[in-house]
C-alpha cells in the first residue's frame, strides 16, 4: 500500500515520451546552477537539511526537465504527490489509528477520512 517514490524528476507528471522522460532526467542531472541559487547536492542530501530544500531542489529539477514546456494545475500536482507519501507514512506511525494519524497532522477526522478515501488508502 505504500507509495514509493522514483528518483528522478519525471515522477511529477509524465512527459510526452520515453525520450522525453530521457532528455528530461539527464537535463536535470546536469544542470548544476539553479538560476539565482545553487543548491550543494550533499547540502541537500543531508538528513538534517530542511524539507523546504529538498522541495525546492526537486521543483528546480522538475523545471529544468521541462526544458520551456510549461505545466498545468502544478499546484495540485505537488500538493498531491507530498500527501499521499505523508498520509501513508504517519498512518503507518499510528499503525492505521485514525484518530492519532489526525492529531499529529493536524486535521479534522473526517478530513482525514476523506483523503484517505481519495487516496485509497481505507
Amino acid at each position: 500500500m505504500a507509495h514509493l517514490a522514483q528518483p528522478s524528476a519525471s515522477r511529477f507528471a509524465p512527459l510526452n515520451n520515453h525520450d522525453d522522460v530521457d532528455k528530461a532526467t539527464q537535463t536535470a542531472t546536469d544542470s548544476q546552477n539553479y538560476s539565482n541559487h545553487q543548491l550543494s547536492q550533499s547540502t541537500v542530501n543531508q538528513a538534517n537539511a530542511p524539507l523546504r530544500l529538498h522541495v525546492e531542489r526537486v521543483v528546480r529539477e522538475y523545471f529544468a526537465a521541462l526544458d520551456d514546456e510549461i505545466p498545468t494545475d502544478f499546484y495540485d500536482l505537488i500538493l498531491k504527490e507530498v500527501e499521499l507519501p505523508l498520509l501513508t507514512v504517519v498512518l503507518e506511525l499510528t499503525r492505521g489509528n485514525q484518530t492519532k494519524c489526525a492529531q499529529i497532522l493536524g486535521l479534522n477526522r473526517g478530513t482525514l477520512r476523506k483523503k484517505l478515501k481519495n487516496y485509497d488508502l481505507m
